[in-house]
C-alpha cells in the first residue's frame, strides 16, 4: 500500500468498520476510524439488501467523522465465499495466475459458474518445486454489489477482499513467526484460522456464533432484549471454566449458557484434528490461540476455549505494535485488525464485466490522451497514423511476450492429455483381464438376500464363466420361485436346469425337490439389462417343475 490514503470498509452483519489508513505493511497509520450497528435488514450473509438505506448510513457517518478519501478496499464478510488451500509445481510468478485457473474447477468441484476466481500465494519452495496458495471464489453477483455500493457512496473501489484473507495479513505481519490458532468469533459464524511460520495452512468457518449464546441466556431467564443480554454477559462471567466443571454446573443459567458453548468447542477440536491429519509428515503444532471480535466481548468465553483445546492463549500486549492507530471516540484498536489487514495484500475479487468495463475504459483515456495532443500539431494525420502505428507495435510486442510467458501451458495440457490416456490404457487392460468370477461374492451376497428362505445350495462350481449350482428346496412351488429369482440377476444368462428330483424322507416324511442349474456368468450390462429373453431354456425348466 502506498503513503496515501486508502479507505478500508468491512461491512459484517451487526457492526460496519471504518479506517482511513497509510502505509505499508510494516507501518501502517490510522488517521480515523469508526465502527457503528449496521442498519437492520441492510446486510445478509455479506449481500447487500439494502443498498439505498445502507449508503446513507455510512455516507452520514463518514461525513461525521470528517472522512473525505475515495479509493477504497471492502473487506467482504460472508459465509458465501469458497476458499481451498492447493499446492501446484513451482513456475515463475507471471505464470502462476494461469496455472491457478487451469485447475480452478478440480479446487472447487461443485461447480463455478459465475464465481470470481482469486487467490493469494502463501509460501513458495522452489527446491521442493511447490508453491502453496490459497484460492478464494466469490459470487459476481456479490462482488458487483459492493462496486454498486462504492458508486452510490461516489468511492472508487481499489480493491475487494475476503476478511478471512484480511485477518490472516495482519496476523502475518504482528504475530510473524508464530504457530498460531486465531478464532474470529462472529454473532452468526465463526472463521478459524491456522498460521505456521507466517504462512496460512488452513482456513475454515463454523456456523457458530455469539447470537447462539445470547439465545440460550435468553432461555435460561436473561430476558428478551438481546443488546442487554450481551451487555450483562459481558460484565459477569456465567460460562464456567470446564465444559464438565461439577462446581459452576450448579447454577442453571451458566450450565445453560456452557452447554451452548459445547458445540462450538467440538467443532474446533474436530478442526485442529483434521489440520495435524493433512500436516501430519511436516510436524508442525499450534502453540497458542487468539481470540477476537465478539467472542472478546463474552467474558470467561476464552478462558474455557483454551482449557478446553488445552492450547494457551496470546494476550492482546504480547501483539507486535504494527499499527500506530489513534485515538479515536468509540473505537479499540482490536476490532480493526481485519478492517486494516484488508489494506496490506487484499485479493482482489472482480468480476468479468466489471474488468471488461476497466479495459474499455482504460482504452477510452488512452485515445481520449492521444488526440488532445494531435489536436495541438498541424500534421494532424501523420501524427493519428503514428499513434496508431505505435499502439499496434507496441500490442503486437505485448501479445508476442504474453504467448512466450504462457507457452508453458501447452506442456501442462499435453501432461494433462498424457495422464488422461494412460488412465484410457489402464481401463482397457482392466477390460481385458477381468474374469468373471469377480462376480461370485456379489452372486452370494444377492443368493443370500434373494432366494427362498428355505433354499439350500448343496454345491456351487465356476469356471471362468460357467456356474454351476446343486440346489434343494421344499416344493416345486419355491423351485419356481428360485429360478425366477435367479433370472432376475443381469449378469446371469442361458440358465438351464436339469436333474430335477422329487423325493420325500422315509423317517421325517419331508418332501425335498433338487435340481441343478447351469448359467453363464456375465459382465453386468449398464441398466441391469433383463435376461429374460435369452433365458428360453430356464423358462421351460421353471414350467417342468410346475408340471410335477
Amino acid at each position: 500500500m502506498s503513503r496515501k490514503k486508502v479507505l478500508c470498509i468491512e461491512i459484517g452483519a451487526n457492526s460496519i468498520r471504518i479506517a482511513e489508513v497509510s502505509g505499508n505493511s510494516l507501518n501502517l497509520k490510522v488517521h480515523n476510524a469508526a465502527m457503528f450497528a449496521t442498519p437492520v435488514g441492510t446486510v445478509k450473509d455479506g449481500s447487500i439488501v439494502d443498498e439505498g438505506k445502507l449508503s446513507e448510513c455510512i455516507r452520514q457517518k463518514l461525513d461525521e467523522k470528517g472522512i473525505y478519501s475515495k479509493k477504497t478496499v471492502f473487506s467482504i464478510v460472508s459465509n458465501k465465499i469458497m476458499n481451498r488451500e492447493v499446492s501446484i509445481p513451482y513456475v515463475k510468478k507471471q505464470q502462476v495466475d494461469s496455472v491457478i485457473r487451469l485447475h480452478a474447477d478440480e479446487y472447487f468441484p461443485m461447480g463455478l459458474n459465475r464465481q470470481s476466481v482469486s487467490y493469494i500465494v502463501t509460501s513458495e519452495d522452489k527446491a521442493a518445486d511447490r508453491i502453496e496458495a490459497m484460492v478464494y471464489a466469490a459470487p459476481e453477483e456479490l462482488i458487483s454489489e459492493y462496486y454498486s455500493l462504492a458508486a452510490s457512496l461516489g468511492l472508487e473501489v481499489k480493491s475487494l477482499d475476503y476478511y478471512g484473507n484480511s485477518i490472516f495479513q495482519w496476523m502475518k505481519e504482528a504475530l510473524e513467526d508464530r504457530s498460531v490458532m486465531l478464532i474470529r468469533v462472529g454473532y452468526d459464524f465463526s472463521q478459524v484460522t491456522i498460521m505456521t511460520n507466517s504462512t496460512l495452512r488452513m482456513q475454515r468457518s463454523i456456523n457458530y456464533g455469539v447470537n447462539d449464546i445470547i439465545d440460550a441466556a435468553i432461555e435460561s431467564g436473561f430476558g428478551d432484549d438481546r443488546e442487554k443480554v450481551i451487555e450483562q454477559l459481558g460484565k459477569k462471567r456465567y460460562i464456567a471454566k470446564r465444559l464438565d466443571d461439577e462446581v459452576e454446573l450448579e447454577d442453571m443459567q451458566v450450565k445453560a449458557i456452557t452447554d451452548s458453548v459445547r458445540n462450538m468447542i467440538g467443532n474446533l477440536t474436530r478442526f485442529i484434528d483434521y489440520f495435524y491429519s493433512k500436516r501430519k509428515d511436516s510436524f508442525e503444532s499450534i502453540e497458542r490461540i487468539m481470540i477476537l471480535d465478539a467472542g472478546d466481548e463474552i467474558k470467561g468465553l476464552k478462558n474455557i476455549i483454551s482449557n478446553e483445546l488445552g492450547i494457551k492463549q496470546i494476550k492482546l500486549h504480547e501483539v507486535d505494535e504494527l499499527i500506530d492507530f489513534g485515538k479515536f471516540e468509540g473505537v479499540k484498536s482490536k476490532k480493526f485488525f481485519a478492517t486494516v489487514g484488508a489494506a496490506i495484500n487484499p485479493v482482489g475479487f472482480v468480476t468479468a464485466n466489471i474488468l471488461e468495463e476497466k479495459i474499455k475504459r482504460s482504452e477510452r483515456n488512452y485515445y481520449s490522451t492521444a488526440f488532445k495532443i494531435v489536436g495541438t500539431v498541424s500534421a494532424a494525420l501523420i501524427i493519428i497514423m503514428a499513434v496508431r502505428y505505435g499502439l499496434l507495435l507496441s500490442e503486437n510486442r505485448n501479445l508476442s511476450s504474453e504467448v512466450e510467458n504462457l507457452s508453458y501451458i501447452e506442456g501442462i495440457a499435453d501432461e494433462k492429455s498424457a495422464v488422461q490416456e494412460n488412465n484410457r490404457k489402464v481401463e482397457s487392460i482392466h477390460a481385458l483381464t477381468y474374469n468373471s468370477n469377480e462376480r461370485l461374492p456379489q452372486l452370494l451376497s444377492d443368493l443370500e438376500r434373494n432366494l427362498p428362505a428355505t433354499t439350500v445350495v448343496n454345491s456351487m462350481s465356476s469356471t471362468e464363466n460357467v456356474l454351476t449350482m446343486s440346489i434343494s428346496v421344499d416344493s416345486n412351488e419355491t423351485a419356481a420361485e428360485a429360478i425366477m429369482q435367479l433370472r432376475k440377476l443381469s449378469y446371469l444368462k442361458n440358465i438351464a436346469v436339469s436333474a430335477v428330483t422329487d423325493s420325500v424322507d422315509s423317517v421325517t416324511g419331508v418332501k425335498k425337490v433338487s435340481f441343478t442349474m447351469t448359467a453363464l456368468l456375465v459382465r453386468d450390462t449398464p441398466g441391469g439389462t433383463s435376461a429374460a429373453s435369452e433365458n428360453v431354456t430356464s423358462g421351460a425348466a421353471e414350467e417342468d417343475i410346475n408340471d410335477q
